[in-house]
């Protein structure tokens, strides 16, 4: 049951992360 639990606040903060590196890299091609 934690296992599963970890998993699931991993990949929370997995899809946080790639949603900033996302809009950074939008910012970083209109230099």
């Amino acid at each position: 049951m934690l296992v599963q639990y970890l998993i699931s606040f991993l990949g929370y903060w997995l899809v946080i992360l790639a949603d900033d590196v996302r809009c950074f890299a939008g910012i970083v091609q209109e230099y």
